[in-house]
């Protein structure tokens, strides 16, 4: 299951940036159907409404896939005492690298946000 945030933060140029959560859902579907050969897993993508969405009361979910950062790293961990107090099967926890822009540091959207990358990792004009 892959699940998006449901709203880009109260910040509108965040949303402006990265488009609404529709433009976002249309582009992780193209990305996930281009891996279609190399990952027979099935995914769905679900608007989230709260922190845990539907992998805090469903039983059919079975993996969480969440940044390195701390905080990140701490919501799967609460999410699976959630889980566990409720009579769930814990998640496994899937955490990629960072993916990193031309420079050498990690992508984030505070730093196309901010016009030091864009969304690739490409550094812009303004940061050379």
């Amino acid at each position: 299951m892959t699940v998006l945030a449901t709203r880009t933060r109260s910040d509108p140029s965040h949303a402006e940036l990265f488009g609404d959560f529709q433009h976002r859902r249309e582009g992780l579907v193209a990305e996930l159907g281009d891996m279609s050969d190399a990952y027979t897993a099935s995914f769905e993508i679900t608007q989230l409404d709260d922190a845990q969405g539907p992998a805090g009361t469903h039983e059919d979910v079975d993996a969480v896939v969440v940044s390195p950062e701390a905080k990140a790293q701490r919501r799967a961990h609460d999410l699976n005492r959630h889980r566990r107090d409720a009579g769930l099967p814990q998640l496994e926890i899937h955490t990629p690298p960072f993916v990193i822009a031309e420079d050498g540091t990690r992508i984030s959207s505070t730093r196309s946000r901010n016009g030091e990358i864009d969304v690739h990792g490409r550094l812009l004009d303004s940061s050379k």
